[in-house]
């Protein structure tokens, strides 16, 4: 390379010399021995940089790939966060005309029931119902509905301790406090809860074992439950004693389902009880209770029936007496509208002790039929009308009209 450079130079210079006149070509000779000499200092230069430029790209390798570093995914954490909570909420009117009024009128707020399902893991069940509700004289009170820890065994078994509903019939075990779950907006009156009426615990506080045996599509549900015994007191309401009680007394009862798989929806069943409830006038009553009931859901078709039968006795020799209770109802739906009907009797002995204490143990009939309109999934908007005869007496009747409306949420 040096040598190309060098003679295409002195070939230029040698072109160059033929047109120089004759006195400047001394002085000429000794410009170009000064120019080849810093030509020579330039490429001595040149050829420097380019072996240093050489061994660098010598030097240079190439960067290998760094290898994949593999994390390990963490491990699930455990949080102490709250279980979601779940509720229900509504606001009611009522009015009531006639010679009997059992009941407040105007608008209310209803139940705010709160529930929650907290996940112990594993096996472990719990379940936890909180209703705050408004008292005649207005003031607002809380009680824990239930509070139930159970461990599920499998399908065939799960055993809860605790507080909960009587499995007993399909309304109770279906319907809770939260009014936007059931289509109609009163319960059947003998149904109510301890201190809305009813004539019978619908709750307890003890052990309650459940599961379901499959055949195919065959299906039995079974509930096996002690509690509890309850009393009546002063006021004529059931207590359950949710605290304990003065000396042990249990209710027993057991309630067997039968899903047939050649009627979709349809579910029949058996339900027995027995106790010995106090009475506040120091005497207790063995109460025997069996019964059936029928629910049939299929798509818009709701048709549940229950069937009671009382064989009560009590301690001070009065002998057996024998009752019953029943209801009907039927709902159809057509798009978001529900009309519903429901009727109900119930015929009770007013010489049984058991009845003749409770505030409700009254004969009566009513009949009722509503429309309830679904705003959207979890909003359901009601109208219920009623007509009410209560059996005071042997010779005396009371008869009442009631209207209800009532919005009712969840969430």
């Amino acid at each position: 390379m040096r040598g190309t450079i060098k003679h295409a130079l002195l070939a230029g210079l040698t072109i160059c010399l033929p047109l120089l006149s004759n006195s400047a070509c001394a002085d000429d000779a000794a410009r170009i021995r000064a120019l080849e000499e810093k030509l020579e200092r330039s490429l001595t230069l040149i050829e420097a940089l380019q072996r240093k430029v050489e061994a660098l790209e010598a030097e240079r390798q190439p960067v290998a790939a760094a290898p994949a570093v593999r994390v390990a995914p963490a491990a699930p954490l455990r949080t102490s966060a709250a279980p979601p909570l779940r509720g229900f909420a509504d606001v009611v009117g009522a009015h009531r005309s006639g010679n009997h009024h059992d009941g407040s009128e105007g608008f209310a707020v209803g139940n705010l029931d709160l529930y929650l399902t907290p996940d112990l893991g594993g096996k472990v069940r719990s379940l936890v119902e909180l209703v705050f509700e408004m008292e005649h004289d207005g003031e607002s009170i809380a009680e824990i509905e239930r509070a139930q820890i159970g461990y599920a065994f499998g399908d065939a078994l799960t055993l809860w301790a605790g507080r909960y509903h009587y499995p007993f019939g399909y309304w109770n075990t279906a319907f809770h406090h939260g009014a936007q779950l059931q289509t109609a907006i009163t319960r059947p009156r003998f149904l109510a809860f301890e201190d809305h009426g009813g004539i019978l615990p619908m709750h307890g506080v003890g052990l309650w074992a459940t599961g379901r045996l499959d055949a195919g599509d065959e299906r039995l549900r079974y509930h096996a439950y002690m509690a509890n015994a309850p009393s009546v007191n002063e006021e004529g309401v059931l207590d359950v004693h949710a605290a304990g009680r003065d000396g042990f007394r249990a209710s027993t009862g057991l309630t067997l389902a039968w899903q047939p798989a050649a009627v979709r929806g349809l579910e029949v069943g058996l339900h027995g009880l027995r106790t010995r409830a106090d009475l506040p006038d120091g005497s207790d009553s063995r109460i025997r209770m069996l019964g059936g009931f029928a629910a049939y859901l299929d798509g818009p078709v709701e048709l549940i029936a229950e069937g009671y039968h009382f064989d009560n006795d009590n301690t001070t020799g009065a002998g057996s007496r024998e009752s019953t209770a029943w209801f009907l109802q039927g709902a159809y739906a057509v798009g978001r509208v529900t009309p519903f009907v429901r009727l109900e009797r119930t015929s009770l002995d007013d010489a049984d002790p058991y009845f003749a204490a409770l505030g409700g143990g009254r004969s009566y009939r009513r009949a009722a039929f509503g429309l309830r309109v679904d705003v959207t999934a979890a909003a359901a908007l009601k109208l219920e009308l009623a007509q009410l005869v209560v059996d005071e007496d042997s010779d005396r009747d009371e008869r009442g009209n009631e209207a209800f409306v009532q919005y009712a949420i969840r969430f």
